[in-house]
C-alpha cells in the first residue's frame, strides 16, 4: 500500500489519545507523540507472521479517557485498501488501556507483505469528526495511528509428532478434567464423544471448541471439539452421569491436521454415577468439622467445615490412593456424642452403589443403647482392594448418632437416606492409581568417558531389567542418602547441584537410559554417583536402594594428565645461572619446581602457581622451599639467582584444565624426572692453543670451548698491529692481515654465567 498515499488519515490533534506502544509478535515498539497523528513504521519495524495461527496484539496509551475506542486493520489480500473483512479489532471498551486483544491470521491471506493499522482515537460525543471511517481512511479529531509491516507466511505442514499420554482426573458426575503431553504442533484439538471417536478433521477447517460438551462444532457425528488451542488440557462440563466418554487429540499446523493416534491416545473414562441421596433432618448436633487424608503425591484431602445436611465435595478435594495400600482417614466430629459413630463407603468398583463388604467401613458403631460409640474424632483405616478399579470414584463419609433406643431414624448400610435424624454427609473424590512393587537388581559398572574439566558422561548397566527407571546422584563427597519411595525429583537437566537434593547429594539424571552428561562440575574436584533403579514413575516411584558392584563409583573432573613429563637435561650450566629442559608430557600445561634439597613436596589439585625463573627473587611453593621457577606449555625455562658451587634439585609436573581453574596434576615421576644439576665455581680453564709459526698471513685458531662461560678473541700486542679477528666469539676464528716477518699476540678470555672470568694468551709468528 502507498502508506498515506492512497489511504491517506491524519488527526486534527494529538494532544489527547497517544500510542505509546505497540506489540505484536516480535514488534514491541515504543513511540512519542507524532505530528498530524500518523506515523509509518513499515519501512524499519515488521514482523513475520504465519497462516493459521494466533498472536496477542497489546498496546498502552496516554492521555487516554473512558470514551477511547481502537480500530486495527490488517490488508490481508494486499489489495492497498482495508475491506470490512480486514477490520481485526473494533473495540469500544479500551478506555485508557492497556489493551491485549487475540488476532488469528487467516489460512486464506495472502503470503507476502501486508499492512497493519492501528487507530486509536476519541469516540466521545459532541461535533467534528470523532471517527475514522470503515476503511481506515481519512481525517479525524482526536488520536494516533500508526502503521506496520506483517510478512505473512503459508501454513506449516501438519505436524509429525502426535500428543501422548491422555489422563483423567476429578472426575465428577457431570464434568472431568483431561491433560495430555503435547506433540510438535502449534496448537492442537481435543474431540469427545460418547462412542469411540471415527471420524478425523479436516484440513483447512476451523473448529469452534466449547468446553461445554455437545456446544462445539463437530468432526463427526457426535463428536465434539471441547478444545482448540495450544495448552494441554481442559476441563470438560455438560456430561451425564454414569457415561463412558471418549476422548482424541489432533495436533495441528495453521489447519493441517495431524491425524494418526499415538500411546495413550484416545482414550476414555466414566463419569461417576449420580449418588444416592443422604442427608440429615438436623446437624445442630453431630457435625464433620474436619477430614483429613493424606495420599500419594502430595494429592491430600484437608477440609475443615461447618455444619451442613450434605455437601459434596467430588469437584474440589480430592486424594489419590494406590491399589493394595493402606491409609489412615481422619474425621472430627464437631459437637459429638458417646453415641456417635462414623461410617465411610468407597465405591471401588465405579458402579455407582455403595456395597457391603469392602465398600463399607463403620468405625465405632454402638453395641447397644446408650454404649459403644464415640464422640470421636475418628481414624479409620482405608485399605484399597488390590482389584479396585482405577480412575476417580467417590467417596462419602456419614457421622450420625447411633442411639438405638430413641428411634432416631438411621442412615442405611447402603450410605442412602433421605433424612436421618441427626448427623451430617460429605462427599469426596478419591483417584485410584496403580500400586507399585519396587525393582530386585540394582544397575552395576558405572563407568566414565568423555571426562572434561567441566563436565563427564557416566554409564551403567540397567538392573537385569527390573527396574523401568534409575535416577542418579552426585556428591562432592560419598553417597550417603538415599531416595524416598513416592518422591518424584528433578534432574536439573543433567546440571550438577541444579537438580533436587538427597541429603547432599544431587539428582543429575532420571529415565530409562543407561548413561548421561553431567555438566556445571569443577575441574580437580572428584564427584561421587549412585544408580537406583524404580519402578512406577509418576505413580509409585518405588526405589530399589542397595549398592551393586560398580555403582557407586567417583571420577575426577578434568583428570590429570596419564604422561609425565620426562628427560629434564641441563645447558648452559653457569655459576648463577643454567638452562633447564625437558620432554613434555600430555598435559595441557606443566610446573617446574626447584630446590637446594630433593623435590619431596608435590602440587596441590586446584592451585594455580605464581611461577619465578629468578630463583633469587622466589616464586610460589608447593612445599618447604621448593619453588615454582616456571608454569606453561613450552619445554625449557633458563633459571637465574643461582649461587655458584650448588646442586639444585628439578621436578616437571604436568596438569590439565587451567582454563577451568581445576588444575589437575600428575604427581608421579618419569624417566629423567627429578634430576638435578650443580652450578660451576668458575668459568671452564681457558686455552687458547699452542703459539704457531706461519708462512703468510692469515691462520685458524684453535681454543677450547668452554663448558661453563663463554670465550672471545682480543688482540693484545704489538699496539696497532693490522691483524684482525674474523669472529671473535668463536674459539677456532680466522686471523687475517698479520704483518709478514712480525707477530701478534692473542688472548683467548672465558667469563660469563656469574663466574670470574679467565684468560689463556697464544703468539702467532710469521716468516
Amino acid at each position: 500500500m502507498p502508506l498515506n498515499g492512497e489511504c491517506a488519515t491524519a488527526a486534527t490533534s494529538t494532544a489527547f489519545e497517544q500510542i505509546t506502544n505497540v506489540t505484536f509478535n516480535t514488534i514491541n515498539n515504543n513511540s512519542t507523540t507524532e505530528a498530524g497523528g500518523y506515523k509509518d513504521y513499515t519501512g524499519t519495524i515488521s514482523t513475520t507472521v504465519t497462516k493459521g495461527t494466533t498472536y496477542n496484539l497489546s498496546l498502552t496509551y496516554a492521555g487516554g479517557g473512558a470514551w477511547d475506542h481502537l480500530y486495527v486493520w490488517i490488508d490481508y489480500n494486499e489489495d492497498n485498501t482495508f475491506q470490512a473483512g480486514e477490520i481485526v479489532v473494533n473495540s469500544s471498551a479500551v478506555g485508557v488501556g492497556p489493551t491485549t486483544v487475540p488476532i488469528t491470521i487467516p489460512a486464506g491471506a495472502t503470503t507476502g507483505n501486508a499492512v497493519m493499522r492501528v487507530t486509536y482515537y476519541d469516540a466521545g460525543g459532541g461535533g467534528g469528526t470523532h471517527f475514522p471511517t470503515a476503511a481506515g481512511c481519512g481525517t479525524y479529531d482526536y488520536g494516533e495511528t500508526e502503521d506496520y509491516y506483517l510478512n505473512i507466511q503459508p501454513c506449516a505442514a501438519a505436524p509429525t509428532v502426535q500428543a501422548t499420554a491422555i489422563t483423567f482426573s476429578t472426575v465428577n458426575t457431570t464434568q472431568l478434567t483431561l491433560n495430555c503431553t503435547n506433540g510438535n504442533g502449534t496448537n492442537r484439538i481435543i474431540v469427545a464423544s460418547t462412542a469411540a471417536i471415527a471420524a478425523t478433521p479436516t484440513n483447512g477447517t476451523t473448529y469452534v471448541a466449547s468446553a461445554t460438551y455437545g456446544a462445539g462444532n463437530t468432526i463427526g457425528a457426535s463428536q465434539y471439539v471441547v478444545y482448540n488451542g495450544a495448552g494441554s488440557g481442559v476441563t470438560v462440563t455438560g456430561l451425564t452421569a454414569g457415561t463412558t466418554y471418549y476422548f482424541q487429540v489432533f495436533e495441528y499446523n495453521c489447519t493441517n491436521y495431524f491425524t494418526s493416534t499415538a500411546a495413550g491416545n484416545p482414550a476414555n473414562t466414566t463419569t461417576m454415577f449420580a449418588p444416592c441421596t443422604a442427608t440429615s433432618t438436623s446437624d445442630g448436633f453431630e457435625y464433620i468439622s474436619n477430614v483429613a487424608l493424606t495420599g500419594y503425591l502430595g494429592a491430600n484431602i484437608a477440609n475443615p467445615t461447618g455444619t451442613s445436611h450434605y455437601t459434596d465435595y467430588t469437584l474440589t478435594k480430592s486424594a489419590t490412593l494406590l491399589t493394595g495400600n493402606a491409609y489412615t482417614l481422619n474425621v472430627t466430629n464437631g459437637s459429638g456424642y458417646a453415641t456417635d459413630g462414623c461410617d465411610v463407603w468407597i465405591d471401588w468398583n465405579h458402579d455407582g452403589v455403595f456395597s457391603a463388604g469392602i465398600e463399607t467401613i463403620t468405625y465405632l458403631a454402638p453395641s447397644g443403647p446408650g454404649t459403644g460409640g464415640s464422640a470421636g474424632p475418628y481414624a479409620i483405616t482405608i485399605n484399597v482392594p488390590a482389584g479396585a478399579t482405577l480412575g476417580d470414584c467417590r467417596m462419602r463419609i456419614a457421622i450420625s448418632d447411633k442411639h438405638t433406643s430413641t428411634g432416631y431414624t438411621q442412615i442405611s448400610a447402603a450410605g442412602c437416606s433421605p433424612g436421618f435424624a441427626y448427623g451430617e454427609v460429605e462427599d469426596y473424590n478419591i483417584h485410584v492409581a496403580p500400586g507399585c512393587n519396587g525393582p530386585t537388581a540394582q544397575a552395576t559398572a558405572i563407568a566414565f568417558s568423555a571426562v572434561g574439566c567441566n563436565q563427564m558422561t557416566l554409564g551403567w548397566t540397567d538392573g537385569a531389567g527390573t527396574g523401568t527407571n534409575r535416577i542418579v546422584l552426585a556428591s562432592t563427597a560419598a553417597i550417603v542418602a538415599t531416595p524416598t519411595n513416592g518422591t518424584v525429583y528433578a534432574a536439573g537437566a543433567g546440571v550438577y547441584a541444579a537438580g533436587t537434593a538427597i541429603g547432599a547429594s544431587y539428582v543429575v539424571y532420571d529415565g530409562t537410559g543407561t548413561s548421561g552428561t553431567v555438566t556445571g562440575l569443577t575441574a580437580g574436584l572428584t564427584y561421587y554417583f549412585q544408580v537406583f533403579e524404580y519402578n512406577c514413575p509418576g505413580t509409585g516411584n518405588v526405589y530399589y536402594t542397595p549398592a551393586a558392584a560398580g555403582n557407586p563409583a567417583s571420577q575426577t573432573a578434568g583428570a590429570a594428565p596419564t604422561t609425565q613429563a620426562t628427560a629434564i637435561n641441563f645447558t648452559a650450566v653457569g655459576c648463577t645461572n643454567m638452562t633447564i629442559n625437558w620432554t613434555n608430557g600430555n598435559g595441557a600445561d606443566r610446573i617446574l619446581v626447584a630446590s637446594t634439597a630433593a623435590i619431596a613436596a608435590t602440587p596441590t589439585n586446584g592451585s594455580n602457581y605464581a611461577a619465578n625463573a629468578n630463583y633469587s627473587t622466589l616464586g610460589s611453593t608447593i612445599g618447604a622451599s621448593q619453588y615454582v621457577i616456571y608454569n606453561g606449555t613450552g619445554s625449557s625455562v633458563t633459571m637465574t639467582g643461582l649461587t655458584a658451587g650448588v646442586t639444585y634439585y628439578f621436578q616437571v609436573f604436568e596438569y590439565n584444565c587451567p582454563a577451568a581453574g581445576g588444575y589437575s596434576y600428575m604427581t608421579a615421576g618419569a624417566a629423567g624426572n627429578p634430576a638435578s644439576q650443580a652450578t660451576g665455581t668458575t668459568v671452564t680453564a681457558p686455552y687458547a692453543g699452542p703459539d704457531q709459526y706461519i708462512c703468510g698471513t692469515a691462520t685458524t685458531l684453535a681454543a677450547t670451548n668452554p663448558a661453563i662461560g663463554t670465550g672471545a678473541w682480543t688482540i693484545l700486542n704489538p699496539t696497532g698491529s693490522p691483524a684482525s679477528i674474523t669472529t671473535p666469539a668463536s674459539n677456532t676464528s680466522t686471523v687475517t692481515a698479520i704483518p709478514a716477518t712480525s707477530y701478534v699476540t692473542l688472548r683467548w678470555t672465558v667469563s660469563g654465567g656469574g663466574c670470574a672470568s679467565a684468560s689463556d694468551d697464544i703468539v702467532i709468528y710469521t716468516q
